[in-house]
């Protein structure tokens, strides 16, 4: 008897960790078609024992000319911009500046993300036309209250730490989760 709850507590404990290990900063939806104007979600977990979330520091991919982002209770948001090399027109306005980072700060005391939390930072932005059929990387560091840095920046899936991404399918493709 006392086997089989050892059994028992060890195939629960080997179903749980793979779960655990797969936490990890992720954009929804993760998949959106070029050109389209879409709400993204940038999902952040907290991940440390005894401590919460107190930055999360996103550093977008090229083509991203106008981001708008939804006022998220306890935290504060920077967007910081790059100039182009070659201003555009869109919509017959001159555009010669891109979204280059987007950093969320702490300031308590809502919206605190401890261990086994999550919470989404929306963001509506359009999706650069000339990303067709390719995944985008958003590669991201997050910090904790007692110090701990991670770093979401690896380009491979099975990664520990891989950065978010969204893939972008062909002009008038589907969203999907």
């Amino acid at each position: 008897m006392q086997i089989k709850r050892v059994g028992i507590l060890l195939a629960a404990g080997a179903l749980l960790l793979p779960a655990a290990a797969q936490a990890h900063i992720s954009l929804h939806p993760n998949t959106i078609p070029a050109g389209a104007f879409a709400t993204l979600d940038v999902r952040v977990p907290g991940e440390q024992e005894g401590a919460h979330v107190t930055k999360v520091d996103v550093l977008f991919p090229p083509g991203f000319t106008g981001v708008d982002f939804e006022n998220v209770p306890g935290w504060s948001t920077k967007i910081i911009e790059a100039k182009l090399a070659k201003p555009i027109v869109e919509g017959g306005e001159t555009i010669d500046t891109q979204v280059s980072q987007i950093v969320w700060t702490w300031m308590g005391p809502l919206g605190k993300v401890e261990n086994g939390q999550f919470i989404d930072f929306p963001l509506s932005l359009a999706i650069p036309s000339a990303a067709a059929g390719r995944a985008l990387e958003f590669r991201t560091v997050q910090s904790y209250s007692n110090g701990a840095v991670v770093h979401w920046i690896s380009p491979s899936l099975t990664a520990e730490h891989p950065s978010p991404r969204i893939n972008v399918t062909a002009k008038g493709g589907l969203v999907e989760e």
